[in-house]
């Protein structure tokens, strides 16, 4: 299949921003976020920590796929506000949303 005819099997919703669905996706990961956090403070048990890391791990991918998504300008209409969740959901990372956008618009490019 060329390009042209996989993009136009997705539905054309997908390419419309909804700002219920970003706000939500961002409440849910930042409650995950705070949970793992809290068990991992509260968790002595070294068997009991390794389901929580491995939730929290999946929360820091969350994460990542929200700032991709403001890296793209696709989390919201407004620009501002796309920098400004990009940072906040980079920064637990240890990566910058504008460090992050100019090798990914270089991976795009190539």
């Amino acid at each position: 299949k060329t390009l042209a005819e996989i993009r136009q099997s997705i539905p054309e919703d997908c390419f419309t921003i909804s700002p219920l669905r970003s706000w939500m996706t961002l409440i849910r990961i930042s409650s995950l976020l705070v949970f793992c956090l809290f068990l991992e403070a509260k968790t002595e048990s070294l068997l009991l920590l390794i389901p929580v890391w491995l939730l929290h791990g999946q929360v820091l991918v969350g994460l990542f796929v929200l700032g991709h998504d403001c890296g793209h300008n696709s989390f919201s209409r407004s620009r501002l506000t796309n920098i400004i969740v990009g940072h906040a959901a980079f920064s637990p990372l240890g990566n910058g949303l504008i460090n992050w956008t100019v090798t990914h618009n270089h991976h795009h490019a190539h």
